[in-house]
């Protein structure tokens, strides 16, 4: 469980046999996705492989975000958050 003094909580549990959904595969089924906000994108994806994420070998979001896979294959992002902003419609 993750909480904090916000009323924010986040509860984990484990599933017998799961298998982690492909991605980036829009064919799917869309589970849950988390994206965490840092303050220095670099040294967080090293803390977070040197926990045991991989990094994921699609990576669309360029040097906005970075899409890692945690050690039982679920995809998350880290983000700062000068670019966890939606982007400007325009924007490519």
């Amino acid at each position: 469980m993750l909480a904090s003094d916000r009323d924010v909580r986040l509860d984990f549990q484990r599933v017998a046999n799961h298998q982690p959904p492909p991605w980036p595969d829009p064919s799917a089924p869309r589970r849950l996705h988390l994206d965490f906000s840092v303050t220095d994108l670099s040294r967080a994806e090293e803390q977070l492989l040197g926990l045991g994420a991989a990094l994921a070998e699609q990576q669309p979001g360029g040097n906005r975000f970075r899409v890692l896979l945690d050690p039982a294959g679920h995809p998350f992002c880290i983000v700062t958050e000068d670019a966890s902003g939606t982007p400007d419609e325009g924007a490519q």
